[in-house]
Formats: structure tokens, C-alpha cells, sequence
């Protein structure tokens, strides 16, 4: 049997941290807004699916707030974890033992549904406020009826009822639809399709037996058509083979004249090379007497390139000028730096004073602006309790002083920080000035170092250049004839390196000419065997044609003969069809019949079935009076403890689900009891109730006094304290009752 054991809230409502013992039951007394009805809500939290409408009980400025709770059940112990956040989703996680067993909301609600549903303890288990009583109304009359089948489950029969119903009508539709398709088919309608498929059977019988005489005549015609093609075939190949020896003893007459041609050309060549041997010696010599000037135009354009760049480092004197101003301007860099870097010292740590105030100005306003927000509420922004007038305006005048000084400290610290700034932002831009300065000069050094190698280096370069020149014979000529004589020089150079080549080409020349002359007589070989193969290759014209013709008219034949065959197979193929079509027809009727046949018996057995789920009658009636039988009597049972007058015999449900009390002296109605009566027999039915469907003897109960005089609350009190003995009972009440004595007990007080 289940029990609760402890439950553990964190920031939950106004409890920053609070611990109740539950295995003994538990009274929490307090006056109103102490947050004794928060307690029972966060256990009822724990059995929530959702955690919707309980994001407003985490404490007043804090993030997160958490219920703990710890029951056993079958002999285990169970802790249930669930955490609300502001800014995301609850989480939940569900420990059996030392196992977790659920880690999410949806896992844990549905572990604990199989425990103990939220159903259960919304309906009976939880009491609300000035609720005590309305079970009695909830439970009375017809009303009363539909109540108690949902609470012993008979609602779910009643249900099987209705859809058994709504069943039959759709099953008595179909019904309708297969009798109306039924109807639309004469009563012979299975003969009449059985002859008319044997009709189609003969007519396909017919139409395959000519579509096999016709496929002999095909392969007549196709052996013949075979014998003509081979000699066709045989005449082709004749033909093709003369054509192609034509062809090639054509090609040969091409190549032969072709080959004749290049051997005159060749011939004629190696005659010319003796003339160009002396004309290659007259250029050589021509051409070593040109060859001086090749260096001398070097030279002269080095001359002139040495020149242009001795001519660009004509600024290097200006230079060396810039470089000693840098160089002055560069000592007083330290001194600045120092005076820079103790500025800008003193600059920040009065820019974090500055920033502390600020925070500090931010922290005030928005605990002013929390102040002027309580009005009309008159409760701690910290904690939720009630503060008083007096109060609230003291902390707002004591709140605005404050802001006032540290307004006052803020400005004069912003105007030590401008003077600060004044006095640092030209020593700033004085610094950025000595590196732009020292950037310079180190370029200019780079500059003037390289300058100065460069200039002497180019003077040798110089010297040497026209040392060369003079050992060449260089007698002062301009550039322009210098330029003239080498592309003289190129020019006699280019004839000569053509006249080597052709000179010493002529073996190759010789070479060529006689493997032309091989190739010629090869030739003349080829062209001898071609003829002798064009005379001993026959083809006859005239047999060729009379064979074409035959072939076409066999092959005629043969697509007139494919052409019917494919006529009869459509014939075939759409007979069949139509065959096929019958059966379908035939099946479809047979299956239509079927349905129709089943679709009856189907509704003939939903009606017979529907009657034991009835509500006034069968199953579900025998179930719920068997229920009542059980409850009256724990309901006398359970009365008689809390009421120990003897005048009352028993109490019980009539026909009607109106409570009757027998007593000594007659039967009384529930309207009849006083308000101490009405509570105790509230209480027993609840308790009686719970016996029947609950997994666990709990009741829990939030302000029950709250409607009862003070003679009332003690008789009620007494029956709580009977009721805790044999079960779990947690009470909410802000009224002290002396009678009600539970063993745990958690005072929470006020203000």
C-alpha cells in the first residue's frame, strides 16, 4: 500500500527551503499569506502531466524553484524530483532506490499514474477549500448516477454502448448499399455470366487454330526467303570485292604519280647544292668582321642604363638633411612618454570610479522604482510578506538621499576626469607624432645606406663597361650605326645557318631519293597483283536483279502473313479480355453476395451484444449495484466512528442515488442533519470512497473549519483525529482547533 514519507520545497512560493515529514500525517496552522495552501499545491504538482499556471509560485527573485517528494509503495521507496525555471522548461526525474527509473515530465507523470492516478487524487483525495461538503450534492440524484459510474470506471461500459450503436447503424448502411447493388443484377445473373463465358471460349478456340495455320506458312516462307538471301548475299560480297580492288588500283595511280613527281623535285635540289657551298664561305667571312659589334651594343646600352640610375640618386644629399632633422626632433620622445603614461594612469582609475557610481546610481533607481511598485500590494519585493505604510515611505526617503549623494560624488568625479583628459590628449597626439617621426627616419637611413653603395657601385660598373669596349676596337661610334652593323650581323648569320643546313642536307637528299625509288617499284608491284585479282572475280548483273526481286516479293509475303497473325492475336488478346471481364463480373457478384450475406449476420450479433452493455440494465447495472452495496455499507461503517449517536441505524443510497440516514425514529435526508451532521457524513462518504478505489488511505483537506461555527469545528476535529489513526490526513487550517491533534504538526504563524 502506498504512502507518502517526505516532501522538500526550494523556492517554492514564500518558502526559501522547508521540510515536512508526511508518514504521520501533518497539520499546518498560520495565519493567512503564510503559504500553508502552497504546501499542498506543490504536492499536488508532483502528480501534474504539465507544468502549466505554476511558473508564478517560484519565490519572488530567484530563477528556479523545486518539490521534493518521497513515498513507498510495494515495498519500495520512491523520490520524486520536479523543478520550475523563469526561463525554460520544468524538469522532472523519478528515483526507485538507488535507480532512476524517469528522467523527463512525461516519464515521470505516466510512472505515477500506474501508482496513484491524478484523477484519483483530484476527485477524492484532495479536498479544496469550503469543498468538504459538495461531495454529497456532486453524489445525489441523477447526477449523482453519472457521477459514481465515472468514478468505479462503468462509464467506459456505457461508452462501449453508444459506439456499439453507432456501429450498427453504419453497419445497417452497408447493409442498405450491398442489397441496392445486389438489386441491380437479375435473379439468373450467375447463369446468364457462366454462358456467356463459354460463348468466349469457343470464339478464342476458333480465332488460335487459324492463327496456326497462318504461322505455318510463315516458316515457308521464311526458309525460302532465307536460300535467296544467302546467294544475295554471295553477289554482294562479288561485287563489293571488285568495287573495292577499283578503288584501290585508283589510289595506287594517284601515289605512283605523286612519288614520279618528288623524285624530279629532289633531283633538281642536290643539283643547286654546289652553288650555295660558295656562297656560304663569301657570308662567313663577312660575318666575322661583323661580330665586334655585338659586344659594343652591349656596352653602349649599359652605359646608358648605369647612366639613368646615377641620374635618379641625384636627391641623396636632401635626404641626409631630412634624416639629422629626425634625429633632433627624436630626443624628447622619453620625456613625453613618461609625462603620457602617468595621465593616462590617473585617467583610468578615475573612469572606474566613475563606472562604480554609475552601478551603484542604476542599483538605487531600480530598487526605488520596486518600492513606488508595492504600492497598492504592500508586500516585500524579497520575500512576499506585507509591509506596512510607515515602512515603505521611510525606505523611499532614506532610498532617495542616497541617490542624491551619489549623484553629487558622480559629478565632480566627470569633471576631474575632463581636466585629466585635457592635459593627456595633446601628450596622446604628441606620441603618435614621434612614431610617425621615428618611422621616417629609419626609412631614410635604409634609404641613404643603400643610395650611397649604389652610386659607386654604378661609377665602376662604368669604368669597366668602356675597358671592353676598347679591347673590341670600339672607335667612338653613335648608337644608331652600332644598331645598324648587328642587325646586319643577324641578318648574314640567319643566311649562313640556312645554307649549312641545305649543305649538309644533301646525304639526306640522297637517302630520300632512293627510298622514293623502292617505293616506286613497290607500287608497280601492287598494281599488277590488283589486276590479276579484278580477272579472276566474277559478277553477273542480271542474276543480281532477278534475285532482288524474288527477295521483295518473298518478303512481302512474309509481312502480309505477320500482319494477320498480329490481326488474329488482337482478336485473341480482346476476346480473352472480354472473358476475363465476365469473371470479374461473376467474382465481383459472388464477393457483393458475400458482403451482403455477413454485413447481416454482423448487425443481427451487434444487437444482441449491445444489450449486456446497456446502463439500466446487464453488465454494467449488476457492476454498479454491486459497487453500491459495497459503499453503503463502509459508508455505515464509517459514520458510525465519527458519530456515536445510537440513534442512527445505517446510511445508504436509494433507487433514486438519494442518501437516506435510518434511524430509531424514521429515515432522514441529508437536508435534515445539522452542519457538525452534514461534515461527519461528508467525511465518512469520502473515506468510504477511498476504501473502495483509492491506492492509498489519504486524505488531504485545505481549510475545512473555514465555513463551520466553533462547535462544528470540534466535532469535525474529533472525527480527523479517528480518521488519522488508520490512514494519512493533511490539513490547512488558519483557525486553531483544540480538538484536532494530529502527532506532526508545522506552525508557520505571520507577520
Amino acid at each position: 500500500m502506498m504512502r507518502l514519507l517526505k516532501l522538500e520545497l526550494e523556492n517554492w512560493s514564500c518558502h526559501d527551503s522547508l521540510e515536512a515529514d508526511l508518514e504521520r500525517g501533518l497539520q499546518i496552522e498560520g495565519r493567512n499569506g503564510t503559504g500553508k495552501s502552497s504546501i499542498l499545491e506543490a504536492i499536488r504538482f508532483v502528480f501534474k502531466e504539465t507544468a502549466r499556471g505554476y511558473t508564478n509560485r517560484i519565490r519572488n527573485g530567484e530563477r528556479r524553484a523545486s518539490v521534493k517528494l518521497s513515498f513507498s509503495d510495494g515495498g519500495h521507496t520512491y523520490l520524486v524530483e520536479k523543478s520550475l525555471y523563469v526561463d525554460k522548461a520544468s524538469t522532472a526525474s523519478m528515483i526507485q532506490g538507488d535507480t532512476q527509473v524517469a528522467d523527463n515530465p512525461s516519464s515521470v507523470h505516466k510512472r505515477l499514474q500506474n501508482i496513484l492516478s491524478e484523477d484519483v487524487l483530484e476527485k477524492l483525495l484532495y479536498i479544496p477549500q469550503d469543498g468538504l461538503t459538495n461531495i454529497l450534492d456532486r453524489l445525489s440524484g441523477r447526477e449523482g448516477k453519472l457521477e459514481f459510474d465515472r468514478l468505479f470506471g462503468l462509464d467506459k461500459l456505457e461508452r462501449v454502448w453508444e459506439r456499439t450503436g453507432q456501429e450498427i447503424q453504419d453497419s445497417e448502411s452497408k447493409l442498405e448499399v450491398y442489397a441496392d447493388e445486389l438489386k441491380k443484377h437479375p435473379e439468373n445473373a450467375e447463369d446468364d455470366f457462366k454462358d456467356r463465358i463459354s460463348e468466349f471460349s469457343a470464339s478464342v478456340s476458333r480465332v488460335e487454330e487459324n492463327a496456326s495455320k497462318l504461322t505455318e506458312d510463315m516458316e515457308k516462307v521464311k526458309e525460302h526467303l532465307s536460300r535467296v538471301e544467302g546467294e544475295l548475299k554471295r553477289l554482294g560480297e562479288a561485287k563489293r570485292s571488285i568495287d573495292s580492288l577499283n578503288k584501290r588500283k585508283g589510289a595506287l595511280q594517284v601515289v605512283d604519280a605523286e612519288t614520279r613527281k618528288e623524285l624530279e623535285s629532289l633531283r633538281d635540289r642536290i643539283k643547286k647544292v654546289d652553288v650555295k657551298r660558295k656562297d656560304l664561305s663569301t657570308l662567313t667571312v663577312k660575318k666575322r668582321a661583323l661580330e665586334r659589334y655585338k659586344g659594343i651594343r652591349e656596352g653602349l646600352h649599359e652605359l646608358r642604363s648605369t647612366g639613368d640610375r646615377l641620374e635618379g640618386l641625384k636627391d641623396l644629399k636632401g635626404r641626409k638633411e631630412r634624416l639629422l632633422q629626425l634625429e633632433e626632433l627624436l630626443k624628447e620622445k622619453d620625456k613625453v612618454r613618461e609625462a603620457y603614461e602617468r595621465g593616462k594612469s590617473g585617467l583610468k582609475a578615475l573612469e572606474d570610479e566613475l563606472s562604480n557610481h554609475m552601478n551603484e546610481l542604476k542599483r538605487l533607481a531600480d530598487y526605488y522604482s520596486q518600492l513606488g511598485g508595492l504600492e497598492g500590494q504592500a508586500k516585500c519585493p524579497r520575500c512576499g510578506q506585507r509591509l506596512n505604510a510607515f515602512v515603505m515611505e521611510r525606505e523611499k526617503v532614506e532610498t532617495a538621499q542616497e541617490i542624491k549623494s551619489v549623484e553629487e560624488h558622480r559629478r565632480m568625479i566627470e569633471a576631474q576626469l575632463n581636466e585629466v583628459r585635457e592635459s593627456v590628449d595633446p601628450l596622446k597626439e604628441k606620441i603618435e607624432r614621434f612614431r610617425e617621426w621615428e618611422a621616417e627616419a629609419k626609412h631614410l637611413r635604409s634609404e641613404v645606406g643603400g643610395m650611397e653603395a649604389k652610386a659607386v657601385e654604378y661609377l665602376k660598373r662604368q669604368q669597366e663597361i668602356r675597358a671592353r669596349m676598347e679591347k673590341l676596337g670600339y672607335s667612338g661610334e653613335e648608337l644608331p650605326v652600332v644598331e645598324e652593323k648587328f642587325m646586319e650581323l643577324t641578318r648574314v648569320s640567319a643566311l649562313i645557318k640556312s645554307l649549312i643546313d641545305e649543305v649538309e642536307g644533301e646525304e639526306r637528299l640522297k637517302d630520300k631519293v632512293e627510298k622514293l625509288e623502292a617505293k616506286h617499284a613497290g607500287i608497280a608491284e601492287e598494281m599488277r597483283a590488283v589486276e590479276k585479282q579484278l580477272s579472276q572475280t566474277s559478277y553477273d548483273e542480271g542474276e543480281h536483279r532477278d534475285r532482288t526481286k524474288n527477295r521483295d516479293r518473298l518478303s512481302d509475303s512474309k509481312y502480309r502473313i505477320k500482319s494477320d497473325l498480329k490481326s488474329l492475336s488482337a482478336e485473341v488478346k480482346m476476346l480473352k479480355a472480354e472473358k476475363k471481364a465476365l469473371k470479374d463480373r461473376l467474382i465481383h457478384y459472388y464477393d457483393l453476395r458475400k458482403k451482403h450475406d455477413d454485413a447481416m449476420d454482423h448487425v443481427r450479433m451487434l444487437k444482441s451484444a449491445r444489450e449486456v452493455f446497456h446502463r439500466d440494465k446487464g453488465l454494467v447495472k449488476y457492476l454498479r449495484e454491486r459497487f453500491i452495496v459495497r459503499l453503503n455499507s463502509l459508508l455505515t461503517q464509517h459514520f458510525k466512528r465519527f458519530n456515536t449517536n445510537p440513534r442512527y441505524v445505517d446510511v445508504s443510497f436509494d433507487r433514486d442515488y438519494n442518501i437516506l440516514l435510518r434511524t430509531t425514529s424514521g429515515d432522514l435526508s441529508v437536508s435534515q442533519l445539522s452542519g457538525g451532521e452534514r461534515a461527519q457524513l461528508a467525511l465518512a462518504l469520502r473515506v468510504a470512497l477511498i476504501d473502495l478505489l483509492s491506492p492509498i488511505p489519504l486524505l488531504i483537506l485545505d481549510e475545512p473549519f473555514g465555513s463551520l461555527d466553533e462547535a462544528h469545528r470540534e466535532i469535525l476535529g474529533e472525527s480527523l483525529n479517528k480518521l488519522s489513526e488508520q490512514g494519512q490526513l493533511l490539513i490547512v487550517t488558519h483557525v486553531h482547533v483544540d480538538s484536532l491533534q494530529l502527532q506532526n504538526r508545522i506552525d508557520l504563524g505571520g507577520y
